[in-house]
């Protein structure tokens, strides 16, 4: 006996119906879809077109079973990023190549004495901190 791929194809559909409309209203439309090897939009279309609903209680609970996923993916992304943080960029100059640093090298046309506050040390608390890297201990 052959069967007809139209036939096979129409029968499969109906069972797919069959278990939609027994499944629905119930069980997350995610695990259903898995089920039926669909899709979740095509699941919820064939059941929009099969007149079906969710019942509220199955809603609220699909709902937060989705933010648990949801949250436990956000959460795992975290730990991944903290694990392996990556090179770290802090502006677009290190996306388009190294970064020269040209608008602080001296001006042309600035005068000697313009200069030398870049040659004077920065204080901080006790120490001064000169430009070459030498820090210095006041008491």
């Amino acid at each position: 006996m052959t069967t007809n791929k139209t036939t096979a194809t129409f029968w499969a559909q109906e069972r797919r119906d069959e278990l939609l409309r027994k499944h629905y209203a119930t069980m997350a439309t995610r695990e259903l879809a898995s089920t039926l090897g669909c899709t979740v939009e095509q699941a919820r279309r064939r059941a929009y077109k099969l007149g079906l609903q969710k019942r509220p209680d199955a809603l609220s609970h699909a709902r937060s079973a989705e933010q648990r996923r949801a949250r436990a993916a956000q959460e795992a992304r975290a730990r991944q990023a903290v694990a392996n943080p990556g090179p770290r960029t802090h502006n677009n100059a290190s996306a388009r190549g190294d970064y020269d640093g040209a608008e602080l090298q001296p001006t042309a046309g600035a005068t000697p004495a313009r200069l030398r506050a870049f040659s004077l040390p920065s204080r901080v608390g006790n120490k001064l901190y000169y430009p070459g890297g030498r820090v210095e201990h006041l008491s």
